[in-house]
């Protein structure tokens, strides 16, 4: 609920925008003056949600913004850059990432496609999950390549930065793959249990 309410301004410009012409077409077959107050009143109301919604970022919000400073100072080569967005706390596979990096030079990091940003705020300090779709190309050891990839982070927010404690890559359409494959699984279980 509140990612509709904080992420998604135009479900809350279409919801209020319905209900304020519904109400005053009320008004305009009945007469009655109420019903042209409760008109006034939801176009406000909706009004002010809306600046609301535009005016307040999310953590979700905020870590998209995140990812394509990231992606912009990875494709600068700014590994300083980028390594302050480590986690002191980081897994195995980053370390791997961070020792490969002085052997590449990036020519490009693109985000194509955010598939899903998960902040767990039950959870002190804060941890949020991204998988996306990135293309790079890129030159490692006098070897040019363009990969695209699937990649999840693993994030943790400390001391008001959100930090890279955890990354996992793999081939580009496993977002596509591992979902049909959990419907896969999914109808298997539900024929099995006829």
């Amino acid at each position: 609920m509140p990612s509709i309410l904080f992420e998604q301004p135009w479900v809350i410009g279409s919801v209020g925008a319905i209900l304020a012409i519904a109400t005053f077409y009320g008004w305009t077959q009945t007469g009655h003056a109420a019903a042209f107050k409760s008109g006034i009143v939801l176009t406000v109301c909706t009004m002010l949600l809306i600046a609301f919604n535009l005016w307040y970022e999310t953590d979700a919000e905020f870590l998209a913004g995140w990812l394509e400073d990231a992606a912009v100072e990875l494709q600068k080569n700014d590994a300083a850059g980028v390594a302050k967005r480590i986690h002191a706390e980081h897994t195995e596979r980053v370390s791997s990432i961070l020792r490969q990096l002085p052997h590449v030079k990036f020519s490009l990091v693109k985000i194509t496609r955010i598939h899903g940003i998960e902040v767990d705020r039950r959870r002190v300090p804060k941890h949020a999950e991204i998988r996306m779709n990135v293309l790079v190309q890129a030159e490692a050891r006098g070897i040019p390549g363009k990969i695209p990839r699937w990649v999840r982070l693993g994030l943790e927010k400390e001391d008001g930065h959100w930090l890279i404690t955890d990354f996992e890559d793999r081939d580009p359409q496993h977002e596509y793959v591992n979902s049909s494959s959990q419907i896969e699984t999914l109808q298997q279980g539900l024929q099995n249990g006829r």
